[in-house]
């Protein structure tokens, strides 16, 4: 009777374990899950291109504060180089940043038409560096200034 105690308070110690595991496991990857919005502060047009300045506000919901070292927009069609930024994002809080980019027409009219932009991020967390894309919600009510 005693053996099968300790192998059963064993077996219990090693499922809890797990679960505990597993807890930090899902904590660590939900600390840089941001959220986004934009709201456009100014364009100009360009030929082809438009260059706009976006107020952006980014929402951690995590914990812990993350620290965005770089960021861009992202296209899968035009990759353009990430941006030197420092920016701090405390646990639980939110941050905004203007950021000025250069977009393609084609892309800058799908916005005006309920497209949602990404930001692709380059994130240091205390887990470590990452990247994340978030997409942006449109805070404007009246979108294209």
């Amino acid at each position: 009777m005693n053996c099968s105690n300790r192998r059963l308070s064993s077996l219990l110690l090693g499922v809890l374990g797990l679960f505990v595991l597993a807890g930090q496991s899902a904590h660590a990857s939900a600390a840089a899950h941001l959220s986004g919005a934009y709201r456009i502060v100014h364009k100009t047009n360009h030929g082809s291109a438009t260059r706009v300045k976006l107020e952006i506000h980014l929402l951690n919901p995590g914990a812990q504060d993350l620290r965005i070292r770089r960021l861009t927009l992202w296209n899968a069609s035009h990759k353009e180089a990430l941006h030197a930024c420092s920016l701090v994002i405390r646990g639980r809080a939110a941050a905004v940043t203007t950021q000025e980019f250069t977009v393609r027409l084609p892309e800058y009219r799908r916005w005006a038409h309920g497209a949602l932009p990404q930001l692709l991020l380059e994130v240091q967390s205390p887990n470590g560096p990452a990247t994340e894309v978030v997409r942006l919600n449109n805070l404007s009510s009246k979108r294209g200034n």
